[in-house]
């Protein structure tokens, strides 16, 4: 099924394709593995914001930044 077929059915089929998709991203944990960097960055990140170079924000005006970003 294409993004574009996607698009085109009703809500409630996309919150169900959702649901799915999620599940199985979530599911055991075990298959999923971390790439090698993940950690260096977390790392580096966590280090810049010790330090003050960096600031946490909070999630939904992340989001909505991100979002006004790509539009």
């Amino acid at each position: 099924m294409s993004i574009a077929e996607i698009r085109q059915l009703p809500q409630k089929e996309k919150f169900l394709i959702m649901e799915a998709l999620w599940s199985d991203l979530i599911s055991p944990e075990e298959n999923f593995e971390t790439p090698s960097w993940h950690a260096l960055e977390l790392q580096k990140t966590e280090q810049e914001l010790k330090q003050g170079l960096i600031q946490s924000m909070d999630w939904d005006l992340a989001k909505n930044t991100l979002l006004k970003r790509f539009e």
